[in-house]
């Protein structure tokens, strides 16, 4: 209803922009995408963790991000000896996700996986600073093409490189193919 009398429509992406062009074509739709305040950003350290870190900070919603890809690629690396479990952090900051410590166990990353909970804003983007990757977790409805979340820039912002799992090929890969920050597995 809010739509259909606006004078024109902004949104985060041309695959976006294009869905409500299509349904509302007597309408200018334009985008903008998100981005970051390089402010909030200039007090990080950049110095990086002992262990090689891979950090998420945010949520997870449970079916939507899913860290299970990078879960089962770790358990096969450290069975494999490539990695070794003493080595590499994978740390979630954000809200507690009840079904979150059994797919860890189930994937014997106990000693590896660090479930951390809320922490202030501050923290999280330190946190970010020092890690050697972080983790985006794509949105897993593969119609959700135009889908790249405000995490994204928050993450450039903390000038470390960005791998993101899962989630269908569309503007996430296109921005990180185009920043040169990542990879879009």
């Amino acid at each position: 209803k809010t739509l259909k009398t606006a004078d024109a429509l902004v949104t985060v992406s041309p695959p976006w922009a294009q869905s409500l062009q299509k349904k509302y074509p007597a309408t200018p739709v334009y985008t903008i995408t998100n981005g970051f305040d390089p402010d909030d950003f200039d007090s990080q350290s950049r110095g990086l963790t002992e262990h090689f870190s891979i950090t998420h900070t945010g949520h997870l919603y449970e079916g939507k991000r899913d860290p299970t890809l990078l879960f089962e690629v770790l358990h096969d690396l450290i069975r494999e000896g490539v990695l070794q479990k003493p080595d590499i952090r994978v740390r979630f900051y954000g809200p507690s996700e009840s079904w979150l410590p059994a797919l860890v166990e189930h994937y014997g990353l106990k000693e590896v996986v660090e479930i951390c909970g809320i922490v202030p804003r501050e923290e999280a983007l330190r946190r970010q600073a020092e890690s050697h990757l972080l983790l985006l977790l794509g949105w897993s409805d593969p119609k959700e093409t135009g889908q790249h979340t405000g995490k994204l820039f928050e993450y450039f912002g903390s000038a470390r490189p960005i791998l993101a799992v899962g989630g269908a090929v569309g503007v996430l890969t296109e921005t990180l193919e185009e920043t040169g920050t990542g990879v879009h597995l």
